[in-house]
Parts: C-alpha cells; structure tokens; sequence
C-alpha cells in the first residue's frame, strides 16, 4: 500500500499554527509503504539530502507525554504512542534534521474517525519529543529542531503521543505527518495506530 501524497505541494500550516511556508517551490522525490507494524518512507529533496522516515505505532496506554505538555488523560481515555525514526541515508554529508507537523484523523473529543488525511483540521492533543530537543507545548504538535543536523548515516527519534483519546481507541485511527524537507518539499504521511 502507498502512504502519503509524494513530492506534494503545500502553503497552508495546521489549524493554529502559525504560517510557516507561504509558498513551496521545490519539487521532490520519495514514496512509503504501510502495514499493521507502521510505514516507512524514503524521501529526496532537490539538493539530494536523503531521508528514510521510519514510523511505528505502540500499544495504547493511559501515560503522560515524555515532553510534559499533556498530563496522564482521565479515567475512560488513553494516549496512543507512535515512535518516528528520522535517518539521514546521504552517505557523504550531514544533513539537516526535517520539520514534521504531527496530527491524527480523530474528531475533537477523540471518540471517531473523520474522513481527515492531512494535519490541516486534524486532532491537535499530540506531543512530538525528542531528548535534548526542546518541546514547545504551544506548538507541541510541531517538531522543528532549528539548527539540528544528522551525521550521514545516522538517525534520530521522536516520540509522538497522542493523548485524550477514546478507550480503546477509535478504529482507523492515524497518526498524519507532514514532513518539510531543507529545499521546503512538504511530504504528508500516514500511519495506522
């Protein structure tokens, strides 16, 4: 199964997000595949930076994000963990780590899927974390390592938590990514839970 929309265009940023990329000129390369264990997702951009964006889902838990921006839900609600691996697959350079937007297909109170492939009017209650990256809880759905580099051949993770949501959680549900590569390719990614 393909994931994603490869190479797309994008100029708007999520719901409540300030305006991040008001055009996006450069096209790109790359396309994923999905099954139940997660996807994964090799990605080109125009100055030939490689990326392979690996993401895979956990088993639903009733935990506080790792950030510290989203409180253990309340009794009857879970949180839903989705661990993203970012590697850097250009062999002869370091590379700039991508800005990601993480969201989920789920309505505002998390009890249903909507017909939503995209961050744009996604479920918002997401954290994305990384150790020695700061969390911006005002923006935690954004995960925009400003100045961080991959050594060629390396690889980071982020923890993305998903929280407030139904117990058990909605089936469908989704973890959307858009990925915003150095030469601005944005790149929408979709995970099951």
């Amino acid at each position: 199964m393909r994931v994603g929309v490869c190479g797309q265009r994008r100029s708007r940023a999520p719901r409540g997000v300030w305006p991040l990329i008001a055009v996006i000129a450069a096209a790109a390369t790359g396309c994923g595949s999905s099954d139940a264990a997660g996807s994964s997702n090799e990605l080109e951009d125009a100055s030939g930076a490689k990326y392979r964006i690996t993401v895979t889902s956990g088993d639903p838990k009733p935990i506080a994000s790792p950030g510290g921006c989203y409180g253990a839900p309340p009794s009857g609600r879970t949180s839903q963990q989705f661990t993203v691996t970012v590697g850097n697959r250009t062999a002869d350079r370091s590379v700039p780590v991508p800005e990601m937007f993480f969201g989920s297909n789920l309505n505002d109170d998390a009890t249903r899927v909507l017909d939503v492939t995209t961050v744009e009017n996604a479920y918002e209650l997401v954290e994305a974390f990384a150790p020695d990256v700061p969390t911006n809880c005002a923006f935690s759905i954004d995960f925009a390592p400003r100045g961080a580099t991959l050594a060629a051949n390396s690889k980071m993770i982020v923890v993305v938590t998903v929280t407030a949501i139904a117990d058990p959680p909605p089936a469908g549900m989704t973890l959307l990514t858009r990925v915003f590569l150095p030469d601005g390719s944005a790149h929408d990614l979709i995970t099951p839970a």
